[in-house]
Parts: structure tokens; sequence; C-alpha cells
């Protein structure tokens, strides 16, 4: 893939059938395009190389020090940028944690019961169609002449 070929993949698309084309770029701009996370993860890391490197005289994101510094300094924007990739890293560790755990979880289950046996076994689908195919159930009658009311009462036990 060329430059080329990734700025025009990055690029919003312009002049949208029925629309000026400032209006058609306006709205491209409030809904990006495509993003080609390692090309941005590249410019990231050169774009925040400066803060990531600058000395121990950058205060912590946040702090008494840092909201001191005029907003112009900066030492202002390193630590803003410093905090961000921490987060980003931060995200990106968490990430790939649970894709791990989800890996192990599928090993897991794959290897809790042997699948060939039970992809043998009828289907919910398959029973269903049996139950409702089946022939109805005969069920025994009583011989000729026996009640089949009963009585609960204990005088009628008893008797």
């Amino acid at each position: 893939m060329t430059e080329h070929d990734r700025s025009s993949d990055l690029a919003p698309a312009s002049g949208a059938v029925g629309q000026p084309d400032s209006a058609a770029r306006a709205e491209s701009e409030a809904v990006p395009g495509p993003v080609h996370w390692v090309d941005a993860l590249a410019e990231l890391h050169r774009w925040s190389e400066p803060a990531l490197t600058a000395g121990p005289g950058v205060p912590v994101f946040g702090s008494a020090a840092w909201c001191a510094l005029a907003d112009e300094d900066p030492a202002k924007a390193f630590a803003a940028a410093r905090a961000a990739m921490a987060w980003w890293s931060e995200q990106e560790r968490a990430a790939r944690q649970r894709a791990d755990d989800h890996v192990q979880a599928s090993h897991a289950i794959a290897g809790a019961a042997d699948w060939a046996v039970i992809s043998r076994e009828p289907s919910h689908q398959e029973l269903t169609r049996r139950r409702v195919n089946a022939a109805p159930v005969a069920l025994p009658r009583p011989p000729r002449g026996e009640t089949t009311e009963r009585s609960c009462a204990p005088d009628a036990q008893a008797g």
C-alpha cells in the first residue's frame, strides 16, 4: 500500500450528491472515516516522543504545579501527552489481557467435553421434530367395572 493509498483511505468523502462542497466537507469532517491504527500509533509515538523523553522538570498532569503552568508552556502539553500515553498503554494492556482470557476460556470449553460425541446427539430442533411427528401415546385404561375415582376421605379408605 502506497502513501497515497493510505491518505485516500483516510480522506473524508467529499462532493456528496445534492450538497455543495462546503457542506459535504463539514459533514465529512464531523464523521471520521476508517482509521489505520498501525499508522496512527506510529504517528502518535513520533508526535509524543518529546513529551515522553522530556526531563524531570515536567510536572505530573493535574498536579498543582501543572495547574500553575501557563497554557503556552510546552511542559503543560508534555504532561498531558504523558498522561494520555499512560492511559492508552493501560487500555491496550487490559485489552490484550481480556483477549488472552477469552482464548484461555475457549480452550477450557473446547477441552471440557468430547464435542465429537456431542455433535452426534440429536439437536433441540431434531428432538422437537420427533416429538411433533410421534404417534400419540395410548394411556392404559382401567378394566371395565373399576372406577378411576378415588376418595381422599379417611372413612372411604378404612372400609
